[in-house]
This record gives structure tokens, C-alpha cells and sequence, in this order.
């Protein structure tokens, strides 16, 4: 895994990793825990890693240094493309897989998101109207259900969810971080 700072670990390789230490959550889900807590303001006061082990009850709580190793690629990696002034986020999502693995990853990347903005305790209070329908459209997307045979609609489709989700955490993180 020589990649550099600003690359992502190998999909499938990462989610062998995970498995390999009882994780059943996929890499998705652990990239979308990571974006959210970047979005939020207290996002150095919160612990990701043991947000998106605390969803994992059979999780192994001793990780290897190469599962470690990922885990913190992963995070600095998706540091690095929020940070940037240009589009430069992209989900983690396996690159070679049918509509129905790509689907479920995406539905998986938004449970993981919702999972890290809970750590806000973001409420209707504290939050504009934006950062709310933002968030129910990932609560929605969230629930999507993988179609075994998809047609070129269904993909074009899951590629606007996905640059829907590209934009959105972008302006989450901008509305997020704005005085209120």
C-alpha cells in the first residue's frame, strides 16, 4: 500500500482489512463517518475512529498496523480533498463493482455520514435550512435499495447521487462552518 498521503487504500484490499478484524461495515461507510466529522466544527474534539467502531458490536478492538495504517490514510485523504479550494472530494467507492455493489456502497457511505454528523448534535435549533434538507436527502439516499440488473437510466442516476453528495458536503461543510 505505498501510496502517497493523497491517495485512497485499494477498495476491495481495504474492505478485506476490515473484514479481517470483524468489521462488516464497509470502507464507504468509514469515509462518510470521516467526511461528516470534517464538516462539523468541533470536528478535532471528536473521535471518528471510535464513532465508526462504536457501530460495530462484533469489531476486534486491537487493529493491526496496516488496518491502522488504512483507517488513517483514509482520514487524511479525505482531510486533504475537503480542504482544497477546487472539487477535489470524491467518495470512496469501489471502482470496478455492478450498479447493485455501487449502490449499496453509496447507501453505506450515507449511513456512515449520518452516523458522524450525529456528533454535532445538530438540531433544527442550531442548523439553517440548507444543512436540513441536506441531511434528509442523505437520509433518503441512505436507504437506497441495490437493482441487480441496471439499466443506463439507473446508472445515470447513481452517478447524479453521487455528485449530488459531492456537492452536498461541500456545502455542508461551508454552512457548517459559517457563524450562525
Amino acid at each position: 500500500m505505498g501510496a502517497t498521503r493523497s491517495q485512497l487504500p485499494d477498495y476491495s484490499e481495504f474492505q478485506n482489512m476490515l473484514q479481517r478484524h470483524s468489521i462488516e461495515a464497509p470502507p464507504s461507510e468509514a469515509q462518510g463517518v470521516i467526511a461528516a466529522v470534517l464538516c462539523l466544527p468541533q470536528a478535532d474534539q471528536i473521535d471518528w475512529l471510535a464513532l465508526f467502531l462504536s457501530a460495530e458490536s462484533t469489531a476486534s478492538t486491537e487493529m493491526d498496523s496496516e488496518l491502522s495504517g488504512a483507517l488513517l490514510q483514509l482520514f487524511q485523504s479525505t482531510r486533504q480533498q475537503l480542504s482544497e479550494d477546487g472539487f477535489e472530494f470524491n467518495l470512496y467507492l469501489p471502482s470496478d463493482g455492478g450498479i447493485a455493489e455501487r449502490t449499496a456502497s453509496i447507501a453505506a457511505w450515507c449511513r456512515g455520514f449520518l452516523l458522524g454528523i450525529s456528533a454535532g448534535q445538530l438540531t433544527a435549533a442550531n442548523t439553517g435550512d440548507v444543512v436540513r434538507e441536506i441531511l434528509a436527502d442523505i437520509v433518503e439516499i441512505s436507504g437506497a435499495e441495490p437493482d441487480q440488473d441496471g439499466s443506463e437510466e439507473d446508472e445515470r442516476a447513481l452517478a447524479e447521487i453521487e455528485e449530488y453528495l459531492r456537492a452536498a458536503v461541500h456545502l455542508l461543510k461551508e454552512e457548517l462552518s459559517s457563524p450562525t
